[in-house]
């Protein structure tokens, strides 16, 4: 484990292999609780039930667009528009590639505009996020 004095918040910044493996340093043989708020469909509760959450990447993004036709809940032309409109088409250099976002406690899970639409739009933020008004309303 790195000493507190040999982490800087420039190494914080310009090292994220060094953030994380001191927080994992930091969590090692412990267990932590958080919450990760995203609707999900039936097939999809099942895959992380199996798998665990997956890091967000443009593989689980167009993964998931494609189950999602799979499975009839989206047209053909929805999910093409969506692969057309999701984060990673719309602003590619995102700071959430790679992440599991998560809450710590369930304070914000009882603030319904903290949670409405992680909860309320199917897909999560990179995919609903450049959608519009017109596709979330349909995702809901």
């Amino acid at each position: 484990m790195l000493p507190r004095d040999a982490i800087t918040a420039d190494q914080f910044e310009f090292d994220e292999g060094l953030l994380d493996n001191a927080i994992f340093d930091l969590f090692d043989g412990r267990s932590l609780r958080v919450f990760h708020a995203t609707r999900l469909m039936e097939h999809e509760v099942e895959a992380i039930r199996q798998d665990g959450l997956r890091r967000l990447s443009p593989h689980l993004v167009k993964t998931r667009i494609g189950n999602a036709e799979n499975a009839g809940a989206l047209s053909h032309s929805e999910a093409q528009w969506l692969r057309q409109h999701d984060i990673y088409t719309q602003r590619p250099s995102g700071r959430r590639d790679g992440q599991v976002c998560a809450l710590l406690g369930r304070h914000k899970l009882t603030q319904r505009s903290a949670v409405e639409m992680l909860l309320g739009i199917w897909g999560g933020e990179a995919i609903y996020w450049c959608a519009g008004d017109d596709m979330r309303r349909r995702l809901r």
